[in-house]
């Protein structure tokens, strides 16, 4: 099992769902590792997404790459093999977070953070991360406001 001392929130700055049909979120959270498992399938072929959780606007948790294996959600190699990727479906730079979605989110991180043993202090925002290639913080507005 490979030592987890980092959770690094995103958002997907996507609308929340594909569809009217999509309620939950899980045909635009599929859809987000589908394009992840493209992009990365001809070096790791057991990828399966950016993200080790997606949580969709009902607060419907959706499970993507398993936790044994790093994912590639920030732009942070170091960080990326030390961290569990959380990503809210919605962009945050225009709309509210959702109430259940807000409290989904919470209670998975103080789940997260007890089992792994990862301080408060170590739950980051993506901007938050240093850039492997900018060498700064604040390299993208994610997870927004």
């Amino acid at each position: 099992m490979r030592e987890i001392k980092y959770i690094i929130l995103h958002h997907s700055a996507t609308d929340y769902q594909t569809n009217k049909e999509d309620i939950d979120g899980k045909l635009i959270g599929r859809t987000i590792c589908d394009r992840a498992q493209g992009r990365w399938r001809t070096e790791y072929p057991d990828y399966k997404c950016d993200y080790h959780f997606i949580i969709g606007h009902t607060g419907e948790v959706f499970k993507a790459q398993p936790i044994e294996q790093p994912a590639w959600h920030c732009t942070n190699y170091q960080a990326n093999l030390a961290s569990i990727g959380i990503c809210f479906l919605g962009n945050f730079e225009y709309i509210e977070m959702p109430t259940k979605q807000f409290n989904t989110g919470v209670k998975l991180i103080k789940t997260l953070m007890e089992k792994y043993n990862v301080p408060l202090a170590n739950v980051l925002r993506h901007r938050d991360v240093v850039s492997d290639i900018t060498h700064t913080s604040n390299s993208t507005e994610c997870p927004a406001r």
